[in-house]
């Protein structure tokens, strides 16, 4: 399992919750991949993803329309 992807699905919360979150990653990262082609960044934007998304689900985030806006937002901000 690719590493971002792992760290999605090896998060503290119920079962339910890193099933929704797996979903958020994917779609997020259906959306803004075609920005990156090489293999590094890549893999360094996927990590960032996981975080980002991670980060807001820990401020207590559970609409998965709202977390992935707000994960495509962040990425666009910090990813011109």
């Amino acid at each position: 399992m690719p590493q971002a992807r792992a760290l999605v699905a090896g998060a503290s919360y119920d079962a339910d919750t890193v099933a929704m979150l797996g979903r958020v990653f994917d779609e997020a990262w259906a959306q803004i991949a075609p920005n990156y082609t090489s293999t590094l960044a890549v893999q360094a934007a996927r990590l960032k993803l996981a975080n980002i998304i991670l980060s807001f689900a820990a401020e207590g985030e559970r609409d998965p329309a709202e977390l992935k806006a707000r994960s495509v937002r962040t990425m666009a901000v910090d990813d011109p």
